[in-house]
């Protein structure tokens, strides 16, 4: 899982800072965030990054894709999303509750929420019983405006 959300959200981000997207036939270009609107962004990339943590955290895939660019659409397939949910939860145990802790602005075209993750895995301890493992990793989710739409781009667990 965690190549695969890394490459996705590497590949999907690198792909739209070119400047502009190519879709088979349109040409969809990235606009600047408007600073008037600096509330409205906020609320939608922690709306739109809890809904693809919950997605993620309940394998709903049609969630999942609800606020995502064409292309990082494109980029994951349903077999590769239920395949890279399993593994988040082989590999880091049970998601647990995601803290919000604020956003960033990497570029003028671009806005990067990120959030704590808590995991919970057992553990197996040298006298055969187990111990209960809590952690955090961080999620982030980057967002984009295409026309008057703000859609994510790309997002990494870390």
């Amino acid at each position: 899982m965690k190549k695969s959300l890394n490459f996705l959200g590497i590949a999907v981000i690198a792909f739209a800072l070119s400047g502009c997207a190519s879709s088979k036939s349109t040409e969809i270009k990235l606009r600047h965030f408007d600073e008037q609107n600096t509330t409205e962004v906020e609320d939608t990339g922690r709306q739109y990054g809890e809904i693809l943590f919950e997605s993620i955290k309940t394998k709903n895939y049609e969630m999942f894709c609800q606020h995502l660019t064409p292309e990082a659409k494109e980029s994951m397939t349903l077999k590769l999303f239920n395949d890279s949910c399993d593994k988040l939860v082989r590999q880091n145990g049970k998601i647990g509750e995601a803290t919000f802790l604020g956003s960033f602005n990497p570029n003028p075209l671009m806005r990067n929420f990120i959030w704590k993750i808590e995991f919970e895995k057992e553990s197996p301890k040298a006298d055969a019983s187990t111990k209960t493992l809590v952690y955090d990793r961080l999620f982030t989710v980057s967002l984009v405006k295409i026309g008057e739409d703000y859609q994510v781009i790309g997002f990494h667990i870390m």
